[in-house]
């Protein structure tokens, strides 16, 4: 395959239609091969007006993953996208849905179009008033932008004591919001303890009679109580 040159330009198997140019027919013959060896990043480097720096490489030192940044080399700081080795990617801000179609529905509103949080995991309840002993109480959580959705089965021991009934150790606090209330208390084998609510500004809940007043230790004393839903960060 020859090799042009002109002036300010270098054209590989064609005349050069650009600063550079390469050209070739059959598999494998318009390849670009960077390869980098003890440590070194193989890495594209864009500078924008002697100012920004962009870099899309792979990263050594991150067992070899690939790397977008707003840098002139890879893996130092402001990794905006990394791909691993194994094919998982990381979006270090978040992804946004800029280009679909919002709603148009009347008194309807988009406020954000970004997904900025995605995480599952498990939590585990605590009696925090009188340090009554909870069997079970381990639950599972999964968080999708600012929702957080909840399933948790657990007994509370016995206890007699005529505070209000709560519990603590929701996997994120409650923010002071109307808008965070949606748990369902699904089970309870205790006629005075009928529904849950969510706390502003903590990470508890708060059990209800049927009448809207506050549950007791007392009342719940015994009991098995299921709690799914959602809330609001």
């Amino acid at each position: 395959m020859a090799s042009e040159l002109t002036v300010g330009k270098i054209g590989v198997g064609i005349a050069p239609a650009h600063a550079a140019t390469i050209y070739g027919t059959g598999a494998g013959n318009a390849t670009v091969q960077i390869e980098g060896e003890g440590g070194a990043d193989p890495t594209l480097n864009f500078l924008v007006n002697n100012a920004t720096h962009w870099a899309i490489g792979a990263d050594d030192s991150d067992s070899d993953s690939l790397k977008i940044c707003q840098h002139s080399a890879v893996g130092s700081t402001n990794n905006f996208l990394t791909i691993s080795s194994t094919g998982l990617t990381t979006f270090a801000n978040g992804i946004a849905f800029s280009s679909q179609t919002d709603t148009s529905a009347t008194g309807a509103a988009a406020t954000s179009t970004t997904l900025d949080h995605y995480e599952e995991g498990t939590f585990t309840l605590v009696e925090p008033t009188v340090g009554t002993a909870i069997t079970g109480g381990v639950g599972k959580y999964t968080r999708i932008g600012d929702r957080v959705f909840i399933t948790v089965q657990f007994t509370l021991g016995t206890v007699t004591n005529g505070s209000h009934f709560k519990v603590a150790g929701l996997p994120f606090p409650v923010p002071d919001d109307d808008d965070s209330k949606g748990l369902v208390l699904n089970y309870s084998n205790k006629t005075d303890v009928e529904y849950a609510v969510t706390t502003k500004n903590s990470s508890e809940v708060e059990f209800r009679t049927d009448t809207g007043g506050y549950s007791t230790c007392t009342n719940a004393s015994g009991g098995t109580f299921n709690l799914q839903g959602h809330y609001k960060v």
